[in-house]
């Protein structure tokens, strides 16, 4: 009978001792294509049910040896270590299958503690990338909900490393991890960062391919957002300073291209051109808020010296389509006056206008309509002088508008400027310029 235990505990031994070195293969294996963080997840829940069950039937084959010497105690005894020695090649197998299916090890990551989260999704992407694994680095980007700081924390982590994004298709990974949600303004606030930092990447090893796709997705994604929020600003306005300029506002310099300029204008053209979708999508939203916001962009493009040309022209495109749509908080109409103040200032660069100075005393005078319809007489004065309103002998003939405003409003107005009338030019309707309209196709139009 002792001898017969003795020989049953041996046979046990080795069949786990089999498994366990099946368990070591298994970690080297994670540790090398994964991470070794994920092992104690793997081991918890694929191997330790595996080697309990092993043990219990190897246990029981050893009770059968310890009990009276019997044929049937015999059979018993060999039929279990038969059982066992099946069953360890079974949980091979099947430790073996489980462990090398990439999307089951993936989901593992979710288990572990936040802070070990965060370091095995790095090793993990870091890894794939590196491996050029498309699918498992594109599930690793998305791995986390949109929108969450885990999912902005790997985004930014990854953004940092230029020989990864020296590859292609990981660039476009991660653009569409970016914007495969709902870009509001809390995943605006916490992806931004590392939007902006892919972007200069791109810009600065010259990957116009990639600028391109990013300007088009995030403008898409901010159109397609309900509201327009300052972080929606920051990001639009940090894609144009960054194709214009090098370096930090107020010691940055003109950003050029040595090997592709004719690509890098076609850039800034493409920007400056989407401008009119994103004013699209404001004005639908109709809500005020994202007005002054938008107001407050084309400002702070007009400070920076980018596209004045563009931004002249959505002064007029905002006056005319904000009435009835947002237009109504005195920062918006703040903000439109500051901007024609410093494209008066540069009056030479906004070159479509035969007559640059004209242009802007009519739609500062249109801005006026928006003061005094708001009940903001009081500050219509400062408003003028902040638009560098030029008080021409009469004022300048009206454009035309569609938007509703009464005769008395004009006539309200020419008074309050110090005028008796204002000339209506609907007899010259035909004859009037005709202002640009870099209209342009709407991503994301609802």
């Amino acid at each position: 009978m002792r001898d017969l235990a003795l020989a049953t505990l041996a046979s046990g031994t080795a069949l786990i001792a089999v498994y366990a070195a099946g368990l070591v293969f298994v970690a080297q294996h994670i540790a090398d294509r994964y991470t070794p963080l994920l092992y104690p997840v793997v081991f918890l829940r694929v191997g330790l049910p595996w080697l309990i069950s092993l043990g219990l039937i190897i246990l029981g084959s050893l009770a059968t040896a310890m009990v009276k010497v019997s044929f049937w105690a015999n059979v018993s005894d060999a039929v279990m270590l038969i059982a066992a020695v099946l069953f360890t090649i079974l949980g091979l197998y099947r430790t073996f299958q489980r462990t090398a299916d990439r999307t089951k090890i993936l989901a593992m990551v979710e288990r572990l503690t936040p802070s070990n989260r965060i370091a095995a999704l790095r090793d993990l992407t870091w890894n794939s990338a590196s491996r050029g694994d498309v699918a498992s680095t594109e599930f690793l980007l998305n791995f986390s909900p949109y929108g969450s700081e885990d999912r902005a924390a790997l985004l930014d982590w990854t953004t940092q490393y230029a020989p990864l994004l020296e590859q292609p298709w990981l660039r476009q990974a991660i653009l569409h991890s970016f914007t495969s949600g709902d870009f509001d303004e809390g995943a605006a606030k916490l992806m931004e960062p590392a939007l902006n930092r892919l972007f200069l990447n791109c810009l600065d090893r010259e990957w116009y391919d990639s600028v391109h796709e990013i300007i088009m997705a995030t403008i898409r994604a901010v159109c397609l957002t309900s509201k327009f929020t300052q972080y929606h600003r920051y990001t639009i306005f940090d894609l144009g300073f960054n194709l214009h300029y090098l370096g930090e506002e107020g010691s940055a310099t003109e950003r050029v291209s040595q090997r592709a300029p004719e690509s890098l204008q076609d850039a800034r053209s493409l920007f400056l051109s989407q401008i009119t979708s994103i004013r699209h999508s404001v004005v639908d939203d109709n809500d005020p808020e994202s007005v002054t916001e938008f107001c407050t962009l084309i400002q702070r493009l007009a400070e920076s010296g980018i596209g004045l040309m563009y931004v002249s022209s959505q002064v007029w495109e905002i006056l005319e389509d904000g009435y009835g749509h947002g237009l109504t908080d005195p920062d918006a109409l703040e903000a439109l006056a500051n901007t024609i103040g410093i494209c008066r200032r540069h009056v030479d660069e906004i070159s479509v206008f035969k007559d640059g100075h004209e242009y802007l005393d009519r739609v500062s005078a249109h801005l006026a309509l928006y003061i005094v319809k708001l009940g903001r007489k009081s500050q219509l004065q400062r408003m003028m002088g902040n638009a560098w309103f030029g008080k021409p002998k009469q004022l300048p003939r009206r454009l035309v508008m569609t938007n509703g405003f009464g005769e008395e409003i004009y006539t309200a107005v020419a008074r309050e400027l110090g005028y008796k009338v204002w000339p209506n030019s609907a007899r010259n309707r035909g004859r009037d310029f005709s202002l640009p309209r870099f209209r342009g196709r709407r991503p994301g139009a609802r």
